[in-house]
């Protein structure tokens, strides 16, 4: 977690109005008659040495919004600022120096490692390719290996001969042969046993202790979200519905939607009631008027449905709902 210090300090990586939205394309001359507007007008900043936990159901446009950031895909509009410069406008050299600045771990290590490299190969690929190599490839490999729990003898064998929780410390290893200053942990531990979570994300956190990484963290896991972030942004269909300080948000959520992700968070020996909302999440591709989450909404009122709402302060974090003052939700 962040210090004191640390916490004052101005963010050095802006997103901006973000617009990330993919066109549906139909016929034979390929019209374009719609857009999925996968993340619709979404800013976030974040510091260094900060971890921000992005959170929300499948589809809301998390994994979108760190591809974009990534450059794996174009946005549609709006702007992020790398240290106050538009990565947007950067040419070919400013990009590869991006990447190196920006990692990503992915959330299937098997389908993310190539089966046809061993790990000496697919931990300094990276390395070899920016000039960052200054010992042998082996001894390169070898550290690496050793920051994140492994032992040198596997450095010949190949991603097949390893448990998940093992190819994932090989994902993280190569992302962090690059030196990064951002690192986006996509969906990173949803895919190990309970158990192999807990390792990855200490590990994670270690490593952030000790090279001052900042993470954006996706998940649809709350307790995991709680775990590691500093900060945590709710997501629901392409926007950011409630942000603010990972205590502040989990122990007070204002918006109903972060209130049904918190009441999905299993503590044991004691059971709570689930906020179950009706219905499916509307399409991205034709998002309904107003509050985008008011279809589902036991509290709506007529406002929500015409009037789309802005993220405002709320207490001791942001929150976009029109009910926000009222703090009155319960259980439907």
């Amino acid at each position: 977690m962040m210090s004191a210090q640390e916490i004052k300090q101005p963010p050095f990586f802006n997103i901006d109005q973000l617009k990330t939205w993919y066109p549906v394309k139909r016929g034979i001359f390929s019209k374009t008659v719609g857009f999925v507007k996968a993340v619709d007008n979404v800013s976030l900043s974040i510091k260094k040495g900060e971890t921000v936990g992005l959170v929300g159901e499948s589809g809301c446009g998390k994994t979108s919004l760190g591809r974009t950031i990534m450059l794996l895909e174009h946005p549609y509009a709006g702007d992020i600022r790398f240290k106050g410069q538009s990565i947007f406008s950067f040419h070919k050299k400013q990009k590869n120096s991006l990447r190196r600045s920006i990692q990503m771990i992915f959330q299937d290590p098997q389908s993310s490692l190539n089966p046809r490299m061993n790990v000496l190969d697919i931990v300094t690929e990276g390395m070899k390719s920016h000039g960052l190599l200054k010992t042998s490839q082996k001894d390169a490999a070898i550290h690496l290996l050793n920051e994140v729990g492994l032992e040198k003898n596997v450095i010949f064998r190949y991603p097949h001969e390893f448990s998940g929780g093992q190819r994932q410390r090989i994902s993280i290893a190569r992302a962090i042969s690059m030196q990064p200053e951002l690192v986006i942990c996509d969906e990173a531990v949803s895919a190990l046993d309970v158990s192999v979570q807990a390792q990855i994300i200490n590990l994670l956190k270690d490593l952030q202790d000790r090279h001052a990484f900042s993470y954006i963290f996706i998940s649809h896991d709350l307790s995991v979200i709680n775990h590691i972030s500093d900060r945590v942004a709710v997501m629901y269909l392409g926007k950011i519905v409630e942000t603010g300080p990972t205590a502040n948000v989990l122990n007070d959520p204002v918006h109903p939607y972060t209130k049904a992700l918190i009441s999905a968070i299993p503590i044991p020996g004691k059971p709570r009631p689930k906020i179950v909302f009706q219905g499916a999440p509307p399409s991205p591709m034709n998002p309904p008027s107003g509050c985008r989450f008011h279809p589902r909404c036991p509290h709506t009122v007529d406002i929500c449905q015409t009037v789309e709402p802005s993220l405002t302060q709320a207490s001791d974090h942001q929150v976009a709902c029109h009910l926000k003052k009222k703090r009155a939700f319960t259980a439907p």
